[in-house]
């Protein structure tokens, strides 16, 4: 009797989740849909790069014109990829954390420009040689010109305790990164560092006192309608049920994952389609249409470059219709991520409301230099780009 029940309340499950599953596509069924060609294209090109899952949302006049899963975000189940389905954002946390210091900063008409010590209450950036003549700005830190460290999270397993973000900016367990500090002069130089992403979350939650997770959903995830997005970290298991599983190169699941990373610069949990209506909000603000916030002097903010000619404060800049960095002043606006097991890429048009967004739940280890999987991104950013015929 109770096997019976049991398999009883498993089919029940189960039913239940195709429904969900079927009425999830339903509901995007008027939506135009890639062309067959597309779609044989985007799965051979999967098979070549052994990549399990991929979520595509393509913008067109400002509106997501198509969003498809291809692909398995559980291949041992046979779970496909679907609207819904969360992806790591890896570093495009970046950038929605830039909008949201901007957007704060804005609205209580605090310059970028000022000592970001005056506003850090529970930890300070240290006093050093560095910062005798130059102190650190909020503009400085989204621009990686602060001189600080430029040491890359690897992440933290679901076995492992995760840090709080104190924890990280002093280097203490169980955080397994360094002490943040700085290592040269402020503005004198570009290094990439997630670390300075940290040090505006601190204050962010400082300015707040509120948990990060809950002032991203406040100024960002909620007024942009970002529903399956999130930044709690790690992720809950409730959400796992739709969650893209991380895979490895060679096709394996990495050991206790999914890994959980430090929120501001690679906490995100989201799906391609979330990432598009930020996308849009983006551009609409640009023309002088502002969305819940986002002004056209916060996103002309993040759009101007920094000592880099192709980063802004919190976004790469002056990129091609391809995807990539232009030597001129490029149309377009990107941002890509990689975490173990993830991988993806966001790219949008500075005016006519072209972009599209690309996710994968494909990728190496942190550890690893070489990312190969991101040949198939610029692949497919080129084609997507020839085939919406972006100028």
């Amino acid at each position: 009797m109770f096997n019976l029940a049991m398999k009883f309340t498993t089919s029940i499950f189960f039913l239940i989740s195709i429904s969900l599953f079927s009425f999830s596509e339903m509901c995007f069924a008027d939506e135009k849909q890639p062309s067959p060609q597309f779609q044989h294209w985007i799965e051979n090109l999967m098979k070549e790069y052994n990549i399990p899952g991929v979520s595509i949302t393509v913008i067109k006049n400002y509106k997501i014109e198509w969003t498809k899963g291809f692909g398995f975000r559980n291949k041992k189940n046979h779970l496909p990829v679907n609207h819904s389905t969360l992806f790591q954002a890896a570093s495009i946390s970046k950038p929605i954390t830039a909008i949201a210091a901007l957007e704060s900063f804005s609205n209580k008409h605090f310059s970028i420009d000022a000592n970001v010590n005056d506003l850090l209450t529970s930890w300070k950036i240290p006093y050093s040689q560095y910062t005798k003549t130059q102190f650190v700005t909020l503009k400085l830190l989204l621009s990686h010109t602060a001189g600080i460290t430029g040491v890359r999270e690897t992440g933290y397993p679901v076995n492992k305790k995760f840090p709080t973000v104190l924890d990280i900016l002093n280097g203490v367990a169980p955080a397994n990164t360094p002490p943040i500090m700085m290592v040269r002069k402020p503005n004198i130089k570009y290094e990439y560092s997630p670390a300075s992403y940290t040090i505006v979350q601190a204050m962010l939650v400082d300015m707040y006192q509120l948990p990060f997770d809950k002032i991203m959903q406040k100024l960002i995830l909620s007024p942009l309608h970002m529903n399956n997005s999130t930044f709690i970290q790690p992720l809950p298991k409730s959400y796992y049920r739709n969650m893209a599983w991380p895979y490895l190169p060679d096709g394996t699941i990495p050991a206790n994952s999914p890994y959980a990373f430090p929120q501001a610069n690679g906490g995100l949990w989201t799906t391609s389609r979330d990432l598009a209506r930020f996308t849009i909000a983006l551009q609409k603000a640009l023309t002088g249409d502002s969305q819940d916030g986002i002004s056209k002097k916060i996103v002309k903010e993040m759009m101007m470059p920094g000592l880099s000619h192709n980063m802004g404060h919190g976004m790469e800049v002056n990129i091609d219709k391809y995807g990539a960095m232009s030597k001129g002043k490029g149309n377009y606006f990107r941002h890509a991520g990689s975490q173990t097991g993830y991988l993806c890429i966001l790219v949008g048009s500075k005016q006519g409301g072209n972009g599209v967004v690309i996710m994968t739940n494909s990728g190496p280890y942190m550890t690893e230099k070489e990312v190969k999987q991101y040949d198939f991104l610029v692949k497919a950013v080129k084609h997507i780009s020839k085939i919406e015929k972006w100028q």
